[in-house]
């Protein structure tokens, strides 16, 4: 057992201003935060093994659809050798496949819970690498705009591969 009290994560939509699919490919651009769009991720032990529970599966994670967020909840469980099973609730208040950073939002939300439950100082640049294993899986080449957006409660410029 690494935490017997639940540990919260959130984060927040965003929305691109310009420079939506140019950013992949060096282009500046402008992201805004929506901080009043919110997911918020649970995460606590549980009895007997672990478990995903969202408004789009409730279930076992190991029957859990989502191959980024999955892979991203097993690499945290493998990298901090978590033993225990868990229980990972997932509340989200934006809508899925609309341009407004869902798979980033609640990959931020995932880690800022997993790193609560664990008692682990969170940098944010961890932050945004960990969240960029999620974003691969579900968008191949992802600029890292989405996350870096869903983490902030600042608008973001950003050109890819440098500092924002």
């Amino acid at each position: 057992m690494v935490n017997s009290n639940p540990a919260h994560g959130k984060s927040n939509a965003k929305i691109i201003l310009i420079g939506e699919h140019a950013v992949v490919y060096g282009q500046p651009a402008i992201a805004l935060p929506l901080t009043t769009v919110n997911v918020k991720v649970t995460v606590e032990d549980a009895e007997t093994e672990s478990t995903i529970n969202s408004s789009y599966f409730t279930g076992k994670l190991a029957d859990f659809p989502v191959s980024g967020i999955k892979h991203l909840i097993n690499y945290l469980i493998d990298k901090n050798e978590i033993e225990n099973p868990l229980s990972i609730t997932i509340k989200s208040d934006l809508p899925a496949e609309r341009g407004m950073g869902s798979s980033a939002a609640v990959a931020v939300a995932l880690i800022r819970a997993f790193y609560t439950y664990l008692g682990k100082p969170l940098t944010k640049t961890r932050l945004l690498n960990l969240a960029n294993i999620s974003e691969k899986d579900t968008h191949k080449n992802p600029s890292g705009l989405d996350a870096a957006t869903c983490a902030s409660e600042q608008p973001i410029w950003m050109v890819r591969n440098q500092e924002l």
